[in-house]
């Protein structure tokens, strides 16, 4: 019953994931905004709230595996979700329609999980505000990140897509926000089903963490991606993965806040950084595909090959040995 549950969650955040960007179209279209602001703003922050309810929960059943697994899996399956959709669409060529300023807030982000891999080693005692010294630095880093980023003006400015839509802003809104909260509520649940499926299996919470649960509050991105990449909305679909890993390594905090039992970091087990590093190499492989896409020529499907086998390999490592 537990997984007949999960999935039927899975289909109802899916859909949801459709309508939410559907909204978020009509809103940039009526404000004016940028695709890549759209995907790494709006649609990233709706689209992570599973994530949101996810690291909360995680915190209140003192499960720093969970939290932690949660947040990095999620990272490492967004990048193979915005991987399988440039394969599926190989003929439009995705990395050679993007700008080096795509890459600027990749290498943010880079920082900010380099900075969650150290602690993953140093484990740190330290704590400001009942939260780690490690996972504060990354809040106040990805602040001060992106407004350094806007201010020098290197974000990415695609301009939206033009079409015509008949909803009005205010109506759009609404209903954003109505499906932001639906999605916000299935994974919720799906976080608890992920534990309980966790104990049943005796598969290990960080397997289920990087595997099951980021898979499954990672479903809106795989729907928006997919509908990105077949219009032509690069940018909001690098967007979109940038923006979410980003806010999803700000809510180790949130988790940190909730979890009372000490620090998550330093309690987290070793065993995550199967995907960490896997997080950490994928992730470059991507940010060079976006510098360095006037030289990747035929072989533009490189870096998204990489990242798909990279992916499946973490998998198979992580079941062995988590």
């Amino acid at each position: 019953m537990l997984y007949i549950l999960f999935i039927l969650l899975a289909a109802v955040t899916v859909f949801a994931a459709i309508k939410l960007s559907t909204y978020a179209d009509t809103i940039q279209l009526r404000t004016g905004m940028t695709g890549f602001f759209t995907g790494a703003v709006l649609i990233a922050g709706a689209t992570s709230l599973p994530e949101v309810t996810t690291n909360i929960t995680a915190g209140v059943i003192n499960s720093p595996d969970l939290a932690v697994g949660n947040v990095i899996g999620s990272n490492l399956f967004n990048l193979t979700v915005l991987a399988f959709g440039d394969l599926w669409f190989r003929r439009k060529r995705m990395y050679t329609h993007l700008a080096p300023k795509n890459a600027m807030p990749g290498a943010l982000g880079l920082i900010l999980t380099m900075i969650i891999a150290v602690s993953l080693i140093v484990r740190s005692p330290l704590s400001v505000f009942g939260m780690g010294i490690d996972v504060v630095l990354v809040v106040v880093l990805y602040f001060g990140g992106l407004y350094y980023l806007n201010k020098k003006d290197l974000l990415p400015d695609e301009p939206p897509v033009a079409k015509k839509v008949t909803m009005t802003l205010k109506g759009a809104i609404i209903r954003f926000v109505i499906v932001a909260l639906v999605i916000l509520a299935a994974g919720s649940y799906l976080t608890i089903l992920g534990d309980q499926i966790a104990i049943q299996s005796g598969l290990g919470q960080s397997f289920v963490g990087s595997i099951l649960i980021a898979g499954a509050t990672s479903l809106p991105e795989v729907s928006i991606v997919y509908l990105a990449v077949k219009q032509n909305q690069f940018s909001a679909a690098v967007g979109l993965i940038v923006g979410s890993n980003m806010f999803n390594l700000n809510l180790l905090a949130l988790a940190d806040l909730f979890y009372r039992d000490g620090v998550l970091i330093r309690d987290a087990s070793l065993s995550n950084w199967i995907t960490m590093v896997a997080l950490l190499v994928l992730t470059v492989v991507v940010l060079y595909g976006i510098w360095k896409n006037e030289k990747l020529g035929r072989l533009f499907w490189l870096p998204s090959t990489i990242v798909a086998v990279g992916y499946v390999a973490s998998i198979v490592l992580l079941y062995v040995y988590s």
